[in-house]
């Protein structure tokens, strides 16, 4: 049978026997087009993930949570500090004071606290952050403000031998509110629980069993401290045991202020006066408590 004149039915579809018949410059164009086509379509995806990125990573960083008691690496207070965003919060996760009383106990160094930033604690009596005596515990930078609450401060340490001599519990350059917290058997030179600071204001907070010349408190900015107490407090070289102003002021009202000593050389405790001045201190006579301490103390007000 002759099939010359038979027609040639083509089982390719119609679009690849164009694509044969394109000559080289026009498949190129066709792919071109293409190409373009895709990046139109995934460029504004790109950009919305682009955008929306920062804003999640902002979002995170205004919120840290704190789930372990280790000082250092994920998870821990010190890199809490550090993943913080200025103006942000960081929290304890429940998790991490579920079995009781918990300390984060300093081995690498005082905490710095750089950014505005507020941390908020489960409680003064289930939470410590401890310089183990060797350390400061807290170091506000210039220019920062910060809001702490529901920890306790103790066992900060800072001599001359150690750095400068100021503020065993915090070193306070910046503006701090401390509210419902302890600050507890720290020492320094100056001021064994703090020293110095633009703006300190105290809300419910127990300075305990503190050493230094203003044995909880060296003060030379302005200090308000209400509903809180001194107890315990010792004054090095004489110096006033609770809480010494220096060129700065101090207004106490609602505060309990009992059982202070000083040391003098080798005699710890000795009398001495729990407040002193070279600023202004007011002391509202209607709120202020002096309670009767043991014999081997007296307090001079």
């Amino acid at each position: 049978m002759d099939t010359s004149t038979i027609p040639q039915t083509s089982t390719a579809p119609a679009f690849f026997d164009n694509q044969l018949q394109m000559g080289g410059s026009e498949r190129h164009a066709v792919c071109r087009r293409a190409w373009l086509f895709i990046v139109m379509l995934a460029t504004p995806l790109a950009l919305f993930l682009l955008l929306l990125t920062p804003a999640a990573q902002a979002s995170d960083c205004m919120n840290v949570v704190v789930t372990r008691a280790t000082d250092g690496g994920a998870g821990s207070l010190r890199q809490a500090l550090v993943d913080v965003c200025a103006g942000g919060k960081i929290t304890f996760a429940s998790a991490l004071t579920a079995g009781g009383p918990v300390t984060i106990t300093l081995t690498n160094n005082e905490l710095y606290i750089r950014k505005h930033v507020t941390i908020v604690g489960p409680g003064a009596d289930l939470l410590a952050v401890s310089g183990d005596n060797r350390n400061r515990v807290f170091f506000i930078s210039y220019q920062v403000t910060a809001d702490i609450s529901g920890l306790t401060i103790r066992d900060g340490v800072d001599f001359p031998d150690y750095q400068d001599g100021k503020g065993g519990g915090i070193l306070l350059h910046g503006d701090l509110t401390l509210r419902a917290s302890k600050v507890v058997s720290n020492a320094a030179t100056y001021g064994g629980g703090s020293t110095y600071g633009v703006s300190f204001a105290l809300l419910d907070v127990t300075f305990a069993q503190n050493l230094g010349i203003g044995g909880g408190i060296y003060n030379g900015g302005v200090l308000s401290m209400v509903n809180s107490s001194m107890i315990g407090n010792f004054g090095l070289y004489g110096m006033a045991s609770g809480l010494h102003t220096t060129a700065g002021t101090a207004v106490i009202s609602n505060t309990t202020v009992m059982s202070n000593g000083v040391c003098n050389g080798t005699t710890c405790p000795r009398s001495g006066s729990p407040i002193s001045s070279n600023g202004g201190v007011r002391l509202p006579l209607s709120t202020l408590l002096l309670r009767a301490i043991p014999p081997n103390y007296m307090v001079v007000a």
